[in-house]
């Protein structure tokens, strides 16, 4: 009898143990933890999004920030949320000629473990990019938007220091020529945070 309570417990969960007395092996029971785990990968990110806010929230904070090419002013609301307005300048030398870019845009962050020293984080962020080349009749602009997932660490009691990555789509309109082009890009961006207060 105890032999077929095991039996029906394993074939139930789909897991094996083998420290118990009388435990039966059933070979179907195989296929159940590797289905779990591909159901498991696909829910756990719409979990994290679903995690509570901690009941009583950290009075929203003002901060400001340099990125790797310009500037961010941070508010954060509560302990789970934070918003982000980014202003981005950088050139390049291409075909056309020294090529300049000026990128503005709007970010929000989804914090986990508000706690602790280094916290993981999910955002999204709209940008509206814009292109000139030096001495050519080249300007292309449009909207950019992506979603990123990074870390930041706690350097000093008010002095965080971040990094992310992620997927961006742009879609770019030349005035000139009148074409467009959309590209998927992955971009990486790093940060150094002071909250004022």
């Amino acid at each position: 009898m105890e032999r077929l309570l095991i039996h029906d417990a394993l074939n139930e969960t789909g897991t094996l143990i083998d420290n118990l007395p009388g435990a039966v092996y059933n070979p179907s029971t195989v296929q159940r933890p590797a289905r779990a785990f591909r159901i498991g990968t696909f829910a756990l990110p719409l979990l994290l999004l679903a995690a509570p806010v901690a009941s009583q929230p950290e009075p929203a904070r003002l901060a400001v920030g340099i990125n790797v090419l310009g500037g961010q002013v941070d508010y954060q609301l509560g302990r789970a949320l934070r918003l982000e307005a980014r202003a981005l300048t950088g050139s390049s030398a291409s075909e056309s000629g020294r090529v300049s870019s000026a990128v503005a845009g709007l970010r929000g962050y989804r914090i986990f473990r508000f706690e602790r020293a280094t916290r993981p984080f999910l955002g999204a962020e709209a940008s509206w990019v814009d292109s000139r080349a030096k001495g050519a009749s080249y300007r292309a602009s449009g909207p950019a938007l992506g979603a990123f997932v990074g870390v930041e660490r706690r350097l000093a009691s008010r002095t965080w220091i971040g990094f992310d990555a992620g997927p961006y789509l742009f879609a770019l309109h030349e005035r000139t020529t009148r074409t467009a082009q959309t590209s998927l890009e992955f971009v990486a961006n790093s940060f150094v945070m002071i909250y004022l207060f």
